[in-house]
């Protein structure tokens, strides 16, 4: 019969000795494993669940005997002790089906754990309290027959040697007796009766006695409890018993208390009350280790006659009970060949007065075979500290021991297999300790060293084998990898004893022990000599290549002015061809040759400047500039060729935006004309708006966002990956209407990316395409915006998007957005109180009668006189003085420039 086979056999002798003394015990007794699946009960519990046989429990579930609501409750109480590992007593109600018959139990529920702690199933000691709670509530029926007669009673109160008071729901003091009165020292109840507690006691004790209350009355339950008062400065303690007060209809309506003050005898019972709590500890300390440990646990007297030992202890001496044990000593049990040194170290452990562990053999009693104990002995010991004895507590390491063996040869066939592999690694390896001995080395270093044999390295140092200087280098590196703990990688030269040449890789790291001390240092060096002539050759190929691309860069720069040079001279020409030939068939031949002219002159210029930035040949700038007026410069320039196209073009900024930035304006520049210029290529009808937003404002930069939106052809989806690469178009330029070199967008990513920006696109072919450029941008010192003063603004426009867009430049001013008609309808009925300072009228929604609908605008404000804006692409002289003669204080032309609105705004209000 093997180890296994008897230890099986040793469990199930003791399960069915438990089985015998758990089945005559009282009160319900059971065990489940962690699926709450029973194991076993004793029969009385069998018995009150109308089961003929403990065994019945056995592979049943608390939801075969109970209805699934309690057995939710059991399950989940079980549960959560199980994952705890912590004990409880509780209360349980509990209904078998078998019986129909609800009972209240008093339920001590611990967890099992087997010899390795782990929490295996749970055991569990129920009393039936049934009728104890009954008795408790016909208390309860006879405190409320009580209140029937309070009125009686209430003379004799006031001769109670204690404290009676009485509380409604909300903690207001009813009444007391005279005692209560004199021992706070105050004149009459009428002091006391109808306050709160928060009058009389600090706020911390009064939430205290609050809570109590509030609990009492709303579980209903009478409650014994000790609480301390402070009277006349100095504290009392009292035992309180608190009772909820009941109506006529059975409801809660305050809270009875009789208070004894036992200030005195609780100072005297103090001391003896903490006696008895660790002696209270230290008793279930000892019964939860005696039971639940799985370990040989005993004690002995002086003679070594045993006092008391744990059920594994006496099934190992030969007995199924530990009371049989009581009295025998180690030369009457199954060990008693061995007793003469257990005895030894009982005495050595008495003598010295102090625990000690112990390594002891001996036999069970059950199969006869050696065990090896580890055996933690200390003295026993009666209240006055004098030395009765010894106990133990005694765990079977047999298995460990043998184990422990295999690991030591384990560990020796390890170790021999990574001498081994060391031998035969690759590169060169050493490892030494703190003071540069060498430990060890691998064949190849040996070798490369000229040596016969790597033991031969042993004991020596790096200064043995390299130049002094080079290992010193070495040394002071190793000491501090060795001092921070920390890897250190190097490229070191190696000359082999062939007299060649080498360059190796070297890492170094610490070497740690089990506790994680730096005893040493390892390095393991890599050839990397042909890798090192394969990086030198590439290096030598770049720099050729970059001097071929820098030769490129400088034969365009200088082709290209001398293209330039003749070709200005053509266009020049053409131009004065265009002015002085009358010829309409000439003139048009004449406008040919300079459009194409000026298409070559774009191209080269954009081929200059894409290959300057290639290069790194264009050296960024950091000045100051103003961000609205570059973008309403290029606004300026760009606007004929959109009023020519019809195409809105509109520019907001965000409010209170800063615009005084350092960085370059150029590039800035550069970028925003090609996007705009792209959107107005490519923009047949509808509008280009340009947003300025900040991302994020701190002291001492903006991240600004600038996005250029149009209602255009679009970008294929194809195609929108592919647009910022170079001479990419979505069609080549020969077929297709939108002419081009394709650089354009090649060069605005360059340059975003220079200033360490970013750049994105969203298009839809049809609908129109939207580009955002986000750059960090420094502030200059910063100035305070100008704020104008709270103004009504009437916009009048028909177009709903541009009104919008201009009512964002007027914030925070208050505004109203109306067509013409709505405008003029809105003023007839609101003549009399008008409110509005300042009109601005697009003179698009005017149509084709714009004077004749003034006169009627003019004529609806009446008395009022506000400051009247027009915006209009273009103004003759002759339209100005009709404006003038209606009364039109400002003419703006379009596209609005915010920065110029503004500034009218700021004259005239």
């Amino acid at each position: 019969m093997n180890d296994l086979e008897q230890e099986l056999k040793q469990l199930r002798e003791e399960l069915a000795y438990y089985k015998n003394l758990l089945a005559i015990m009282p009160g319900h007794i059971y065990w489940l494993d962690r699926n709450n699946v029973y194991l076993g009960s004793n029969h009385a519990h069998a018995k009150a669940a109308g089961l003929k046989s403990v065994d019945d429990w056995i592979g049943t579930t608390p939801y075969d005997h109970a209805s699934k609501y309690y057995a939710d409750a059991v399950c989940e109480v079980n549960n959560r002790i199980m994952e705890t590992g912590n004990p409880e007593l509780l209360e349980e109600i509990g209904e078998f089906s078998s019986t129909g018959i609800k009972r209240t139990y008093l339920s001590h529920k611990i967890p099992i754990q087997d010899r390795y702690h782990k929490v295996i199933g749970l055991l569990g000691f129920s009393v039936d309290i049934t009728e104890k709670k009954q008795l408790e509530q016909d208390l309860l029926a006879a405190h409320e027959e009580s209140k029937k007669t309070s009125e009686m009673l209430s003379n004799i109160i006031d001769i109670i040697p204690g404290h009676v008071y009485w509380l409604d729901r909300d903690n207001v003091i009813r009444g007391c007796n005279q005692q209560i009165i004199n021992t706070m020292g105050l004149q009459n109840k009428s002091q006391l009766i109808n306050s709160s507690l928060y009058q009389h006691f600090p706020k911390h004790d009064a939430d205290a006695v609050v809570a109590i209350n509030n609990r009492i009355m709303s579980t209903g339950k009478a409650e014994m409890i000790e609480e301390v008062g402070y009277y006349q400065g100095q504290a009392h303690n009292f035992l309180s018993k608190k009772t909820p007060m009941y109506n006529q209809e059975g409801d809660i309506v305050g809270i009875l208390g009789v208070s004894i003050d036992i200030t005195a005898e609780k100072r005297l019972s103090q001391e003896l009350h903490i006696t008895q709590e660790r002696v209270k500890e230290t008793e279930n300390t000892l019964d939860n280790l005696i039971s639940l440990l799985p370990a040989l646990v005993y004690w002995k007297d002086r003679n070594g006659v045993y006092l008391g030992a744990n059920t594994i202890e006496a099934i190992a001496a030969g007995y199924k009970d530990p009371k049989e044990l009581i009295g025998k000593t180690d030369y009457d049990i199954a060990w008693k060949s061995y007793a003469e040194a257990l005895i030894q170290n009982d005495n050595q452990i008495m003598q010295l007065d102090e625990t000690q562990t112990f390594e002891e053999v001996s036999i069970f009693a059950k199969d006869g075979v050696e065990r090896i104990f580890l055996s933690n002995k200390a003295p026993l010991k009666d209240v006055n500290g004098q030395i009765i004895g010894t106990m133990g507590v005694s765990f079977d390491i047999t298995e460990r021991k043998h184990l422990e063996q295999e690991l030591y040869l384990a560990k020796q066939r390890a170790e021999s297999a990574l001498e081994h592999i060391i031998a035969i690694m690759p590169g060169h390896v050493y490892w030494e300790d703190k003071q540069g001995l060498i430990l060890g080395c691998n064949d190849i270093l040996a070798q490369a060293l000229g040596l016969k044999s790597r033991f031969e390295l042993i004991g020596k140092t790096i200064y043995d084998y390299l130049p002094a200087s080079e290992a010193a280098h070495q040394r002071t590196i190793n000491q501090q990898v060795i001092e921070t703990g920390k890897p250190y990688n190097m490229e070191k030269r190696f000359v082999n004893p062939d007299g060649s040449k080498h360059v190796l890789l070297s890492q170094k790291t610490p070497l740690r022990d089990n506790s994680g001390h730096i005893f040493g240092l390892l390095d393991t060096a890599v050839d990397i000599t042909e890798r090192k002539q394969v990086e030198q050759a590439l290096q030598d190929a770049k720099e050729k290549a970059e001097s071929a691309n820098l030769a490129k860069t400088d034969f365009i720069a200088s082709m290209s002015h001398d293209f330039r040079t003749p070709l200005n001279g053509i266009i020049g020409l053409a131009e004065i061809l265009l002015l002085r030939l009358q010829q309409p068939e000439y003139k048009e031949l004449i406008q040919n040759i300079l459009d194409c002219g000026k298409t070559i002159a774009n191209l080269i210029e954009n081929i200059l400047n894409y290959a300057q930035i290639e290069a790194g040949r264009y050296e960024l700038q950091n000045k100051p500039f103003d961000l609205r007026e570059l973008i309403e410069h290029i606004i300026t320039i760009i606007a004929p060729q959109a009023q020519q196209k019809g195409i809105e073009l509109m520019v907001v900024y965000q409010p209170q935006l800063p615009h005084l930035f350092y960085n370059d304006p150029l590039a800035i520049n550069r970028i925003l004309i090609n996007l705009i210029g792209n959107a107005l290529k490519f923009t047949e009808a509808g509008h280009i708006l340009i947003r300025v937003i900040a991302e994020e404002i701190t002291k001492e930069q903006a991240n600004i966002s600038i996005i250029v939106e149009d209602t255009g052809i679009g970008i294929p989806s194809d195609k929108i990956t592919k647009i910022f690469e170079r001479f990419t178009r979505s069609e080549p330029s020969y077929i297709s209407k939108y002419k081009g070199s394709g650089l354009g967008l090649a060069i605005v990513e360059k340059l975003v990316t220079s200033l360490k920006g970013s750049i994105a696109v969203t298009s839809e072919e049809g609908k129109g395409s939207r580009f955002v450029i986000t750059l960090p941008l420094a502030l200059q010192s910063p100035v305070k915006p100008k704020s104008l003063a709270t103004k009504e603004i009437l916009i009048i426009d028909n177009n709903l998007l541009r009104a919008q867009l201009l009512a964002e430049q007027l914030m925070p001013n208050s505004y109203s957005v109306y067509s013409v008609k709505a405008a003029i309808e809105n003023l007839a009925v609101n003549q009399k109180n008008n409110p509005y300072q300042v009109v601005i009228i697009d003179i698009q929604a005017l149509g084709h009668e714009p004077f004749e609908l003034l006169t009627q605008l003019k004529t609806a404000f009446k008395q009022q006189k506000p400051i009247m804006i027009i915006a209009a692409e273009t103004c003759s002289l002759e339209d100005r003085e009709h404006y003038k003669v209606l009364g039109i204080d400002k003419i703006l032309i379009k596209p609005l420039r915010p920065s110029e609105l503004n500034r009218v705004l700021e004259d005239t209000i």
